[in-house]
Parts: C-alpha cells; structure tokens; sequence
C-alpha cells in the first residue's frame, strides 16, 4: 500500500472509525505504524527506476537536442560567411534537409512524410536549387504536392524512407554532411522516434534548425509555418477566399520551411556584407512553380480546353435550343 493511500485511510473511507480507535486518535502513531511488505518495496523501486529511466531518457534528448541546434546554427552562419566571401570551407560544406510530418501519430496515424534539400556547394557556385519529393501513407490525402513527385508508400515503409532521406551522398558517392531544418522541430525528431529514427543513429546529421525558435530571435516572434511566411512576404499559394491551400501538405511544408529559414538567415545577417548574400533572398522569394500559380485562385475555367468545352456544350444542346433560351 502506497504512503499516501496509509494516510488518507485516517481522515476517510470505511476503517477511519477503527483506526481511531486502535490508536486512540493519535495520529503520528499511526503514520509511524506504516511500512512496506516485501514485495511492495520491490514493486515501488521498480516504479522509481522506470521513472528515473524516464526523466533520464528526457533529459538526454533535450541535451541532445540544444546541442544539435547550436551545431546546426553554426553551421548555417559558416555557410553565409561562405556566401560573403564567396570560398567553400569543410564547416560550409553541407546539405540542408528540411523535413515534415502530417497526421497524428497518437491517433490516426501519420498520412505524408515530405522534404526539401539544399546543397550549400550549388549555392556557392551559383547554381541553387531545392529539391523535394513528398511520401503519402494513406489514400486520401487531399493536398497537392506542388515542388516535385508523390510517391505512395506504406508506414512499415517509412522508417527507411526516412534514414534514405537523411543520408546523402555526392556524385563520388561519398557521405555528406547534413543539417536538418523543421518548424517545431521537435516534432519531426518524435515522428522519426516513433519510427525507429534517432539523431544517434544518423552519424552524417551534424545540427538540427528550428525556424520556430530562429523567428523567435530574428524577429521576435512565434508562431505557425503560414505566420511566418506572411511576416517574411515569401510567395504563399491562396485559395478565393484569402486561405493558404498549399500547407499541410508534408512536401510543400517542408520546402517553404527551407524557404523562409533561407530569409531568416538572410534579414539576420542584414546589412549584407557582400558576396552572394543576396542569393539567399532570391531563393526565398523566387517564383512559385507555374501549375502552383495557376491553380492559386481555384479558377478551374482558366485549364478548360476551350475548344473541346464547346464541343460538348453543342452536343449536349443544340444551337438552336442555345438560342431560344
């Protein structure tokens, strides 16, 4: 019996009459009569140490997770001070994941893996371009990947994709370093966790970015991945009625993530010191792919083959109806 379940017995439930009288209504001798059988000790220690594992555990990835987001700042500053001076260095020398989840993976279950890359070697040259490709795990999702391919997958599936994902390698074949970036990246690494992912287990991830917490330093401000691209102005895909209808989709979550922690860093290091600091604004703000605009305002009449709409229109009511109505 538990110490406080002993103590509540003494001021209610059905022995309180009986306690009292055993120890005639003293209650430190009846506090001082407690103590643990054998086998509720060892129950209790048990209890404690799956606890301590826990808040171990806990404290472990919190201190891994501090420590891969001031590995992955620093990393990012490298690499713009690589911009300014327009000169690789090995500390610049890395690849940009952006990562992202949609669904619960509490309740019914994870429904699109998505990610974003950057080669920080293309921008340096020049030649930058954000890859991405989006995973569904369910049937029925409803948003449409605009930066690249959709491939179905199933959940035993994903934990494989994830580590393929994480683990680049150049046209040698030779490992990359990587930095993964999420909003509330917290997040991405539980997802990854409950799929058989660890930052330990992926000896190539050097850091970790959060754009959640970089805004926060940047521009004094939190919030969601839409709040942010709205502060930052970076081109956003809006339905009639004013609502973004390009988020919640994992792909292009991730890749307008990977956009606006390109603007962070860019407002961040502002004024530019030279260089091709400027690339990074123009990566952020570049134009949305073309079927991304067309598609904006929902206006389906605008990809209408005009011609064949007509043909059908006249089959279905001839001209002569047309006219009379």
């Amino acid at each position: 019996m538990y110490y406080r379940t002993w103590t509540q017995l003494w001021v209610r439930g059905s022995q309180r009459e009986d306690l009292w009288k055993k120890y005639d209504g003293n209650r430190r001798a009846y506090y001082a009569a407690y103590h643990l059988d054998d086998t509720e000790t060892l129950s209790n220690l048990e209890r404690g140490m799956e606890t301590f594992k826990k808040w171990e555990a806990r404290l472990s990835r919190q201190m891994l997770g501090q420590r891969n987001q001031s590995a992955g700042m620093s990393a990012a500053v490298n690499f713009v001070n690589a911009l300014a001076t327009q000169t690789m260095s090995d500390k610049a020398d890395f690849v940009f994941v952006s990562l992202d989840f949609e669904g619960d993976i509490h309740s019914r279950g994870l429904t699109e893996f998505g990610y974003a890359t950057l080669d920080t070697r293309d921008v340096i040259a020049d030649g930058p371009t954000i890859y991405g490709h989006n995973y569904a795990l369910a049937s029925n999702h409803k948003r449409g990947f605009l930066f690249g391919d959709v491939t179905r997958i199933d959940v035993p599936q994903l934990g494989a994709t994830i580590r393929e994902v994480c683990h680049v390698t150049d046209v040698d074949g030779m490992d990359r370093r990587v930095v993964l970036v999420g909003h509330g990246i917290h997040n991405e690494l539980r997802n990854m966790a409950a799929h058989g992912v660890r930052l330990e287990d992926l000896p190539r991830v050097v850091g970790a970015i959060d754009t959640g917490e970089l805004s926060k330093v940047v521009l004094g401000q939190a919030g969601t991945l839409e709040r942010l691209l709205t502060s930052l102005e970076i081109p956003l895909t809006r339905n009639r009625n004013g609502f973004a209808d390009s988020l919640h989709c994992a792909g292009n979550d991730a890749h307008y993530t990977l956009r606006a922690l390109l603007l962070l860093l860019y407002t961040q290091s502002s004024p530019p010191s030279g260089g091709s600091i400027d690339l990074l604004e123009q990566m952020a703000r570049a134009p949305l792919p073309g079927r991304a605009v067309a598609t904006k305002n929902d206006d389906w009449d605008a990809h209408l083959d005009r011609e064949l709409f007509e043909n059908i229109v006249t089959r279905i009511c001839p001209a002569s109806d047309r006219t009379n109505s």
